[in-house]
Parts: structure tokens; sequence; C-alpha cells
């Protein structure tokens, strides 16, 4: 994927929330999609990892999802009546707690559209693949290489699907 690629999905993505926010007033919404960096951002192993956690984010029943199959990579999204706040801790745990959850980008808006952030619920920032600094740090100062990094998300994913 280009540059150019991935910042038009984002701009598809940002069209589609607002589609959705205006179908479903008064509602939390959740985007859902995988957080790899570099170029490759859709294959067979990505769709795999994707599918792994889909499943138990729309079994809950006061979800209604959206499942898109993009060039840049799977993408969901859900629309619930919880609290967003409450949301947005469920999508930390999974974050945090699931073998794969750090390869995803569990991201809550509110029903005025104002993404619910870690900070806002009192939680640290999102660690590094490679080491324990914030994850924004590592990237605005591309402290690691691409092949730090792709070598850290290999060892998530082999440590996830050799225990499958």
């Amino acid at each position: 994927m280009t540059l150019h690629e991935v910042l038009k999905n984002k701009e598809w993505r940002m069209d589609r929330m607002s589609d959705l926010a205006e179908q479903f007033p008064q509602q939390t919404l959740v985007s859902v999609k995988l957080n790899i960096p570099g170029p490759m951002k859709n294959n067979l192993r990505f769709q795999e990892i994707f599918l792994s956690i889909w499943p138990d984010l729309t079994k809950k029943s006061e979800f209604q999802s959206l499942f898109i199959e993009r060039e840049t990579g799977p993408e969901g999204f859900l629309i619930c009546l919880d609290q967003p706040q409450r949301v947005k801790q469920d999508m930390i745990q999974i974050e945090e707690n699931r073998p794969l959850g750090r390869l995803f980008d569990l991201d809550v808006y509110d029903e005025s559209g104002n993404q619910i952030s870690r900070s806002d619920l009192g939680k640290s920032a999102r660690k590094c693949f490679v080491c324990a600094t914030p994850a924004k740090e590592c990237a605005r100062s591309q402290r690691h290489s691409k092949a730090e990094i792709s070598a850290a998300i290999n060892k998530i994913c082999e440590g996830y699907f050799e225990n499958k």
C-alpha cells in the first residue's frame, strides 16, 4: 500500500463513520481495524488475525455490526447504545488482554463523533511493539527500523498461531 492509498482509505473510513452516525444518532460507534505499520496491510494472515476477534465483538447482542474487506485490510464498525466510556473500557480490555489484541485499533466515538481516548479513562498510552516506550513517541521519532517492527509483530502472530 502506498501512503496515498492509506490516506484515501482513512478518508473513506471517516465518510463511512459520518454516514453511520447519521443513521444511528445518539449511539456509540466503534471503528475496528488492524494496527499494522508498514506497506503490507492486507493478506491472508492479517484477515485471519482480524477474524480472530471480530466474532467476539459482534456476538454481544447490543451491537449492530458491519464488516468490510478493503484493499487496505479488513475493517469493521460496531454501533451500540452503551455509554461510550464503558465501551472504550471493554475495547481496552480486548487490546490489552487478548493474544492478538495489540494488533488492533478499537476506536470508540460518542454520539457527537468525539473519540474517547485511553487518557479520558485514566489509562496510559499504548506501548510500542518493540519497547516499553509509548508507541506514538517511537513512531514520531522513527526509533525502530521496519525490520524490528515486523519482527515484533511476527512474534505476536507466531505466539498466537502456534498455540491455536
